[in-house]
């Protein structure tokens, strides 16, 4: 009986056993996520599983833990086989304790995941922790000392993309992603929100960091009232900093570290050390392109950098009541770039003065800072706008913030108007480092330096005062400058440089922005700089100095040009205005006199020209060469005086036509060769001029020489003591752009009506010149003559 007994709880057991396992079978488990065959890719989901089921055996797996556990199975199975990727989809992850990334793995945010620290676990055993992710190992997370150095793991993404976020949730102290010992880091593209006295990112001892592209914002206050959103640690045990078990005490620096194109809004501070090792100094952070706004603390806090760049930054509202707060504080740099970042209703835009750790590493030696000439000169050209203070502020004396400081200003961007004399040191003491700064070239780099702040401020004007400024190299002008010439101020051009390494330009002023002067085709059509006017007021002189080949103004793809009451004088193979490719152009109540022979006889004061690299008319790197023609040109109550021609062009672009130049009211006397030298131009007006002793009144010059010419007004003038008055004739390039074809002209009989109405006085031929055939002289030529009552006698 009792054997029997024993036999059928045997058969019931090994039925039961069965049963159970059928059920198990045929039980629908969550579908597992998706794996790429060989690729090390896994693609999870909000609701998923741990990548194997040991997990949920145990006993701090719950529904708190769930997420948690999945995501560390996988980083755990991923060190396992070397890297791989981990991506999130759409959905919420609670992550209650801290997950640890090995080397060679991406994790990929899918747009829409949301990373939120959890701050119950629903098990006493298992507190939550104070971060979200570490970059070591799992396997080294618990050993002492792992990682050294830059040895500790490598290689490690993480990306978000569309709206990414890790949510710190406001739990106190916490940190969103630990790296130390790392080497090649890149996170971007994820929006760290709601940080409470933490970090989001912490970085110790890393070589290699790329943070680019991602929102870091909101902030409730930590005790302290200046957490970093990005903080850069030594790990020291005497300053407490980097305390990771796993994480050797060494003292590493971190090094080549990008913080690019970020966004920072409502924290205590954005980036920065909060202590420093002795003697240890962070080497080459770069921090560019970044927004920064709103921080309760300074928004950069460096302590014991070297070769740090901040550049390109935009810091806007870093202010509080006592109007103290810098947005860029420095104690213990070397070397630093902080240059071209821009500074909008701030308290201070940057402060520099020695620091001592208080408490944890107090035993350390005060540490101070060293700034060259170099650096201080790029720290004025930070922009500054709605500032509490236009300064840097330099304290040399630890904890004395009156005595020995020195005081640099940086002007008001709202300043837009500046004055200058001969004797004046340039913008902000810019240039005055250069090897090239001496004597003859200071002027020079006097003017460059403020056109190159009006540049940066978009514009405004720059008034000269009396005295001479000898020019050796060319002044760029960006849109939207007025330059003001006070009575008695004259531009001298010269060649001396006083220094073999420069060279000294053939122009004076060109009409481009300073930072395209050096681009390669950086204008065509219109679309160059605009809005820019020259004034001069009483005597004013533009001294070319007989220098060979020497251009006083180059206009090139411009418009809205004006150029007024400045005396242009002694010019040698140039031209005091070289006009190219230009729009609504007024040269007005100036005179231009006094020349030297050039190689030619035929140089303009004025040179009207298309930009075209087949005829050579034009030569400026910032220009595509795309042979745009002038248009609407006014050239009025001017004085040319001893010149080989006054007003011009001497080469033509094919089909391409300068349309509506006026020349009205000018004097013109005493040239070498033809007066107005016309070159495919489309109905122009040339009025009321007067024009004497063209070539001393012999020869065969012209007043006006036209080819090309359509549809021209040129009437009521008086041409005296010239050989001919008006000759027009088809015509084609010499040399250079003659590959284009024979030029001719489109003339009228209301336009030959016309100059039948101009006043003629002592001249050989009383009449307007017509040849029809190229380079026909002897026949196929019409005469119109002078209506009788135009022509003075005496």
């Amino acid at each position: 009986m009792n054997r029997h007994k024993i036999t059928c709880r045997k058969r019931n057991n090994w039925l039961l056993c069965f049963l159970l396992l059928t059920i198990v079978l045929f039980i629908p488990l969550s579908p597992a996520p998706k794996a790429e065959a060989g690729s090390k890719t896994y693609t999870l989901k909000a609701t998923g599983q741990p990548y194997k089921k040991t997990y949920t055996n145990y006993s701090t797996y719950n529904e708190y833990t769930r997420q948690y556990y999945m995501l560390r199975s996988y980083l755990e199975q991923l060190e396992r086989v070397g890297g791989g990727t981990l991506i999130l989809d759409q959905g919420t992850y609670t992550i209650t304790n801290t997950l640890y990334i090995p080397s060679n793995v991406t994790i990929v945010l899918k747009d829409g995941v949301k990373i939120i620290k959890g701050s119950k676990t629903g098990i006493a055993k298992l507190p939550p922790s104070k971060s979200l992710f570490q970059l070591v190992a799992p396997s080294k997370a618990k050993k002492s000392g792992a990682a050294s150095k830059y040895d500790g793991e490598k290689n490690i993404l993480i990306r978000g993309e569309g709206t990414a976020v890790i949510d710190l949730n406001y739990v106190k102290d916490t940190v969103g992603i630990v790296m130390g010992n790392n080497k090649n880091i890149t996170i971007e593209g994820v929006t760290f929100q709601e940080m409470y006295g933490g970090n989001f990112i912490k970085i110790g001892a890393s070589i290699d960091v790329t943070i680019q592209n991602n929102v870091f914002r909101y902030h409730k206050n930590s005790a302290v009232k200046s957490k970093e959103a990005i903080v850069i640690e030594t790990p020291d045990t005497k300053t407490g900093s980097f305390s990771y078990s796993w994480s050797k005490k060494d003292k590493t620096i971190s090094k080549d570290i990008f913080i690019e194109k970020n966004t920072f809004y409502q924290l205590e501070r954005a980036i920065g050390s909060s202590k420093y090792s002795e003697d240890k100094y962070h080497k080459k952070i770069i921090i560019t392109g970044n927004s920064i706004a709103e921080t309760d603390s300074h928004a950069i806090r460096i302590m014991n950098w070297e070769e740090c760049e901040i550049k390109n930054n935009t810091f806007t509202d870093i202010k509080n009541k006592t109007g103290s707060l810098k947005a860029v504080l420095l104690s213990g740099v070397k070397n630093p770039t902080i240059t071209q970042n821009e500074f909008i209703n701030c308290d201070r835009a940057i402060q520099i003065m020695p620091w001592k750790n208080n408490n944890k590493g107090s035993s350390y030696a005060v540490t101070y800072n060293q700034i060259s000439e170099e650096d201080k000169a790029a720290m004025l050209l930070n922009t500054l706008t709605d500032m509490g203070e236009y300064l840097i502020r330099y304290n040399k004396t630890y904890n004395e913030f009156s005595k020995n400081t020195e005081k640099w200003a940086i002007i008001d961007n709202a300043v837009k108007d500046f004055v200058i004399e001969p004797s004046s040191e340039p913008f902000q003491n810019y240039f005055t480092n250069y090897s090239t700064y001496n004597k003859n070239t200071k002027q020079y780099y006097v003017i460059r330096s403020y056109l190159e702040q009006l540049e940066r401020i978009g514009g405004g004007t720059l008034t000269l005062n009396a005295g001479t400024y000898l020019i050796c190299n060319v002044l760029y002008v960006p849109s939207d400058v007025t330059i003001n010439f006070e009575d008695g101020v004259i531009i001298k051009k010269t060649e001396e440089t006083g220094i073999d390494e420069l060279e000294s330009s053939l122009s004076i002023f060109q009409l481009a922005a300073p930072s395209k002067s050096k681009t390669e085709g950086a204008y065509g059509g219109y679309e160059g700089e605009s809005n820019i006017h020259f004034i001069g007021k009483g005597t004013v002189i533009i001294d070319l100095n007989f220098i060979r080949d020497a251009i006083g103004i180059v206009l090139g793809h411009n418009q809205n040009v004006s150029i007024t009451g400045i005396t242009f004088q002694n010019m040698q193979s140039g031209h005091f205005i070289e006009v190219d490719a230009s729009s609504n152009v007024t040269i007005e109540d100036n005179r231009f006199k006094y020349h030297k022979p050039s190689g030619t006889g035929i140089k303009e004061a004025i040179n009207i020209d298309t930009p075209d690299k087949n005829t050579a008319g034009f030569n400026a790197v910032w220009s595509n060469y795309d042979r745009t023609p002038n248009k609407d040109i006014v050239i009025k109550d001017n004085y040319f005086e001893d010149l080989e021609r006054a007003i011009g062009t001497h080469k033509y672009s094919e089909g391409k036509y300068h349309e509506n130049v006026q020349i009205l009211h000018n004097v013109i006397t005493n040239t070498v060769s033809d007066a107005i030298r016309i070159i495919n131009w489309d109905r122009p007006v040339i009025k009321e001029n007067e024009i004497t002793m063209v070539a001393n009144g012999v020869g065969n010059d012209r007043a006006i020489l036209a080819s090309g010419l359509k549809d021209p007004v040129i009437t009521e003038n008086l041409f005296s003591d010239v050989a001919r008055p008006i000759q027009i004739m088809p015509w084609k390039n010499n040399e250079e752009g003659s590959q284009y074809a024979v030029t001719y002209n489109e003339i009228s009989s209301d336009n030959i009506r016309l100059m039948q109405k101009n006043y003629v006085q002592r001249v050989t031929e009383p009449f307007i010149r017509m040849n029809k055939s190229y380079n026909v002289f002897d026949y196929n030529t019409d005469r119109y003559y002078i209506d009788s009552t135009y022509i003075r006698w005496n």
